[in-house]
């Protein structure tokens, strides 16, 4: 499998390599996915939307919501599409991510 493949990081957040999670929290995982459609550009077009959507669709399959407005949304997918790491690492987007979780109420 090609590293940055759809295919790849599926595999990456899901299975433990020796031993050991690379990614072992909800937002770990889920800001991957994210990172590597919008970074890598998995798809032809459309890859910072499907990124996000992955994104708020894990978080929401797992009881919590992302609390973050349209304009924070496409600015940080942007961000992460703009280029080197070095201008937005992704752990500073694991931070993005994990400062607006919140648990979904249900009544």
């Amino acid at each position: 499998m090609k590293p940055g493949s759809l295919e790849w990081v599926l595999e990456a957040i899901q299975y433990p390599l020796f031993g050991a999670d690379r990614y072992p929290t909800l937002v770990e995982k889920a800001a991957m996915l994210a990172w590597i459609i919008i970074r890598d550009h998995v798809f032809y077009d459309g890859c910072k939307r499907t990124g996000m959507s992955a994104l708020e669709s894990i978080i929401e399959w797992n009881g919590c919501q992302l609390n973050a407005t349209i304009d924070e949304v496409v600015e940080v997918a942007l961000r992460i599409a703009g280029g080197l790491a070095e201008d937005y690492p992704f752990e500073e987007f694991v931070h993005w991510v994990r400062d607006r979780l919140r648990a979904r109420i249900a009544f």
